[in-house]
């Protein structure tokens, strides 16, 4: 397998995209649970970048923190894998307010902007389990999974170290759908298709027959065009040799800005997902709801 993280020459560029475009339709023919939310449409101009980008914000911003603390009869403890710079580390804190309870970040690297009064754990995500906080009840990962070579043998390693602790759970993973290959071109080792999640559902359900399972589209047609002309296309022209580093300098643009948000806008309100670039993975344990506010 190519790693588009770190693609070298023109055919390895090729090779790489037969490689996911082959994957998206490898898995099982059942179909995982699609799930629609309404993401709060005030919200959209709080965020800038690129379309999945805003849109994984309004997803943040929109759950019902204080629900899901009721669900798991606990304070919220965050453990976020491939937790980079650590920006949703005060992120989490602001949106959870009373319910929060903790953050640990885990990532391959330490950077120095990391913020100091939150625990930073050193490790391959693969082994994530062996260092999960007791307190642990929320896992969170915002375009990790498709950066990590063993995704799934890590989610199997968790969901079984959590259910085997016999308290209450969720895991909510951002990862890129089909459609995203097309805008972020050479990144990662892969993008999920409901075949690819509906597998994963599979590999867990073994784990605990009893978990719950099912995935949110987030974006659309307007939202996927947009990215593609305002951002890929001029990316690909003009800034080739900086591809692998998705500088999004266009999308500080304010008109460029102002044309994201609102193609997202007019996804949300036709709320059509085909062409979704992301989706949100949810695991849960049973008797557990995630709502949106």
């Amino acid at each position: 397998m190519i790693n588009g993280d770190n693609i070298k020459g023109f055919w390895e560029r090729v090779v790489y995209f037969a490689q996911c475009i082959i994957n998206h339709y490898r898995g099982s023919k059942n179909s995982i649970n699609i799930k629609k939310g309404t993401l709060d449409l005030a919200k959209v101009h709080n965020f800038k970048g690129a379309p999945s980008r805003i849109l994984c914000g309004l997803f943040w911003g929109t759950v019902d923190w204080s629900s899901i603390s009721k669900s798991l009869d606990a304070p919220l403890h965050f453990f976020d894998i491939g937790c980079g710079k650590g920006n949703y580390s005060k992120y989490t804190r602001d949106l959870t307010a009373d319910c929060f309870g903790s953050y640990v970040g885990l990532d391959i690297y330490k950077a120095d902007s990391f913020p100091p009064e939150f625990e930073h754990i050193l490790s391959d995500a693969v082994y994530a389990d062996e260092h999960l906080p007791k307190e642990t009840n929320i896992i969170v990962s915002q375009s990790a999974l498709e950066h990590i070579k063993e995704d799934v043998l890590m989610l199997e390693k968790l969901t079984s170290k959590l259910s085997s602790r016999g308290q209450k759970f969720f895991q909510i993973h951002m990862i890129p759908a089909p459609s995203s290959l097309w805008l972020y071109l050479w990144h990662g080792w892969r993008q999920y298709s409901k075949k690819n999640l509906s597998s994963i559902e599979i590999r867990l359900k073994k784990i605990n027959p009893n978990v719950e399972i099912f995935a949110i589209p987030l974006g659309g047609g307007y939202s996927f065009l947009t990215h593609l002309f305002r951002i890929t296309m001029p990316l690909l022209i003009f800034k080739l040799k900086d591809i692998n580093k998705r500088p999004y300098i266009l999308g500080e643009s304010p008109l460029l800005h102002e044309r994201i948000s609102n193609a997202v806008k007019k996804d949300l309100l036709s709320r059509s997902s085909k062409y979704n670039s992301f989706w949100v993975l949810v695991i849960s344990s049973k008797d557990t709801k995630l709502e949106l506010s």
